[in-house]
């Protein structure tokens, strides 16, 4: 019977041999800490992702608080200007007489009622009752001017609701002689302007010989 014959050749292939299979074992990449690594990948891609949209949503926050702070700015303007607007003198004037001349029967305390109205911006004259009324507070400049017919004498006064606040009087003996009176007056909107005969001949000279005007010089 032969016998085999160990070297320490022999005993060094056997060991390589047994050991081999356990190196290569601990050399595998382990399944479990590869799908690990790919999650911690795409975790850290989504929080960049909800980063850049939360850096997105303070920057379009930062732009609504401009535009309200833009918008309340022209909502102030736009207050103010209205504000302004609403001070503004309105234009307020009228310039009236009579078509006919001499304009007859005119008695003692009528008010002279002036048909022939060249000039009414903001409808303040009314005609039927011959009485300009202020359709705005302010101040307001009256013109009076009255003629009577020849050889006579009229004389008539500038009433703010019932009170006498200017006079007019004029002698005519060649059919020229004319009477006239300029007045400033504060009027509350609503107050009532209108011209009424005191006294004298009954017949006055009409067109723009007898006439009565006005203009809102500055609303209050």
């Amino acid at each position: 019977m032969s016998r085999l014959l160990v070297t320490p050749s022999v005993i060094l292939l056997v060991c390589f041999a047994v050991s081999w299979p356990l190196t290569s074992c601990t050399d595998d990449v382990d399944p479990l800490q590869v799908v690990t690594e790919q999650h911690s990948q795409k975790i850290s891609q989504l929080e960049s992702l909800i980063q850049q949209q939360a850096n997105k949503m303070a920057a379009m926050d930062t732009l609504i608080q401009q535009q309200a702070a833009t918008i309340s700015g022209m909502q102030t303007s736009v207050q103010t200007l209205t504000s302004q607007m609403a001070l503004q003198t309105p234009f307020v004037a009228f310039d009236v007489q009579y078509k006919d001349d001499p304009h007859n029967n005119v008695a003692s305390h009528d008010i002279l009622k002036f048909d022939a109205i060249s000039m009414n911006i903001g409808n303040a004259y009314t005609a039927s009752n011959g009485m300009f009324q202020a359709p705005v507070s302010g101040v307001y400049l009256f013109h009076v001017k009255l003629t009577p017919n020849p050889h006579g004498s009229i004389y008539a006064y500038l009433v703010k609701e019932g009170q006498n606040v200017d006079s007019v009087n004029a002698h005519d003996d060649t059919g020229n002689e004319t009477g006239d009176t300029v007045r400033i007056l504060q009027l509350d909107r609503g107050e009532r302007v209108w011209l009424q005969k005191s006294s004298g001949v009954s017949s006055v000279r009409g067109w723009a010989h007898t006439k009565l005007a006005g203009v809102l010089l500055r609303a209050t």
